[in-house]
């Protein structure tokens, strides 16, 4: 007698049929809490312990999706799985994306309501050292020399045209600050 003719006369002799009942109410009452990778491991602990025989495919799938939010039942469902294997799959891989969605959305607005902030601003900073009229430091481009334009090709750079402050000069105390937004 090999393996499986073994097993399958103890699971007749011994498998009720009232335990296949009570996995298929336990898929049945089944909830989604928002997880769909922890709502799948738990769907396949209890559909993996059905025989095929006693649970098709169609059954299978019907059950798992009666219970997700209708976008994701209906973006499982347009996967077209053919077997319990391709649908926990499509239900990790979507699973996946919609964190990783979710993650973008939270580091790029403080709330899902207000429009995403940007790091950077262009313009006069919102800084209060400026906002009282004070000039602000400037500091001129370098001055295109004549001889670099006539050659096509690359132009080293010019370092005695960049001028250096020396250290402890009387130029204003700047400080660079970070736009909180």
């Amino acid at each position: 007698m090999d393996w499986n003719r073994l097993k399958g006369w103890l699971k007749g002799k011994y498998d009720s049929p009232l335990r296949v009942e009570s996995l298929r109410n336990e898929l049945r009452n089944l909830m989604f809490k928002g997880n769909l990778a922890r709502y799948s491991e738990n769907f396949r602990m209890y559909e993996s312990q059905i025989p095929a025989q006693e649970m098709t495919f169609g059954d299978c799938l019907s059950h798992f999706l009666s219970h997700l939010p209708a976008d994701s039942a209906r973006d499982l469902r347009r996967e077209k799985p053919k077997n319990t294997k391709e649908m926990y799959y499509n239900a990790r891989e979507l699973d996946r994306l919609s964190n990783l969605h979710r993650g973008s959305q939270n580091h790029s607005s403080v709330s899902s309501n207000k429009k995403p902030k940007h790091l950077f601003h262009r313009g006069p900073p919102r800084s209060s050292a400026f906002s009282n009229g004070s000039a602000m430091p400037s500091i001129s481009p370098t001055p295109v020399m004549p001889s670099a334009l006539s050659n096509s090709g690359p132009v080293p750079m010019e370092l005695d045209a960049m001028q250096q402050m020396p250290r402890g000069s009387n130029m204003p105390n700047t400080r660079v600050t970070l736009l909180q937004l």
